[in-house]
């Protein structure tokens, strides 16, 4: 149970990040870069960098405090 709540957060965290009305697309349509909502979920590369990036948020504390501590 512990590791999965880790998990459940980061997962409920990079939806709001990623969805299609999530903070990433409202902060690149307030920059002008992009004019329609990206479905970053949708399937394909976009999906494979956001799995990617949700996995290495969730474990990069673990990882400093292991090096540092080395």
């Amino acid at each position: 149970m512990p590791m999965g709540i880790p998990t459940l957060v980061s997962g409920v965290t990079m939806l709001y990040i990623y969805g299609t009305q999530g903070y990433l697309n409202e902060l690149l349509y307030r920059l002008g870069i992009i004019t329609v909502p990206i479905n970053w979920l949708g399937g394909g590369i976009k999906n494979l960098f956001v799995i990617a990036f949700a996995d290495s948020w969730k474990v990069m504390p673990i990882v400093v405090l292991l090096l540092w501590l080395d």
